[in-house]
């Protein structure tokens, strides 16, 4: 997508049903696509099962000094619950 920069796509851990794709995206300069935007024109593309069910968009996907994605990086930020403060 002309709006995407880099993307890494890793699963999110649903229970007994599997895992659901999430997609950590940097955008491209100015871009000003939305999520849902994002998600339709993956669908078009893919599986039923391999469509986007959420998009996270990032400033920099962590990589590694090889410069590969740390994907375990994401799937913990995925685990991480926000604290509310009452």
């Amino acid at each position: 997508h002309p709006s995407v920069s880099t993307v890494a796509v890793v699963g999110r851990d649903v229970g007994p049903a599997g895992e659901e794709p999430v997609a950590f995206v940097v955008p491209a300069g100015d871009a000003t696509t939305d999520s849902d935007e994002l998600m339709a024109y993956v669908a078009e593309l893919v599986l039923p099962y391999e469509k986007i069910r959420e998009v996270m968009w990032v400033d920099a996907l962590p990589t590694s000094a090889e410069g590969k994605i740390l994907r375990n990086d994401l799937r913990d930020r995925l685990r991480v619950k926000p604290v509310l403060s009452e």
